[in-house]
């Protein structure tokens, strides 16, 4: 899965600790912004979650799981993280709702002449560790869940119907139990 990464702030703080105090001060870069992303968030770390999710399918001898597997490994992914006014507006102009959600999915049928499946996917890093806090989560179990919640919808899946729901559900939670990763969906008293 070619994964194209796309933070220009995160690309900005790269280099943020070597600049001289004068940068630091002339730059639109704040440390503020540093402390926001941990330093762990970058695209090796989305591809880490991919390769060891993607052995749940390679295990699988389950036909629809060696199909899924498939789509998952031609499709192109643009991953960008944004804060969370960004992710409210493309939220409200794609789906209607004046509110930042976690992760926001754009498939597109095909790429160029070769075919190729690519999607786009939204993390709203605000709303993420909002998330992770009030459900008492590890934020990157949670942002691992969403990751592959996201790519799932890459490749088609969907749950507004209730029977896709189940299916898209028990999947990511089958996925995230490879990656020693507690069922997201299960309530904890």
């Amino acid at each position: 899965m070619p994964l194209f990464y796309s933070d220009p702030k995160l690309e900005e703080l790269e280099n943020f600790e070597e600049l001289s105090d004068s940068e630091k001060k002339s730059s639109n870069i704040t440390q503020n912004h540093v402390s926001l992303y941990p330093s762990w968030l970058n695209e090796q770390w989305f591809e880490t979650q991919w390769n060891q999710g993607i052995s749940f399918f390679e295990q699988s001898s389950d036909s629809h799981h060696q199909a899924l597997k498939k789509m998952l490994q031609i499709i192109e992914i643009t991953l960008i993280i944004m804060r969370e006014d960004e992710a409210r507006e493309l939220n409200k102009q794609y789906r209607g709702k004046n509110k930042a959600t976690n992760i926001l999915t754009f498939p597109y049928d095909k790429k160029d002449n070769n075919n190729t499946p690519w999607a786009d996917i939204i993390i709203c890093w605000d709303v993420v560790m909002q998330e992770a806090i009030e459900q008492n989560k590890s934020l990157q179990h949670h942002l691992t869940h969403l990751w592959w919640h996201g790519l799932l919808h890459a490749i088609g899946l969907d749950h507004i119907l209730d029977e896709e729901a189940e299916f898209m559900e028990s999947l990511e939670v089958d996925i995230l139990k490879k990656l020693g990763i507690t069922d997201p969906y299960r309530i904890v008293d």
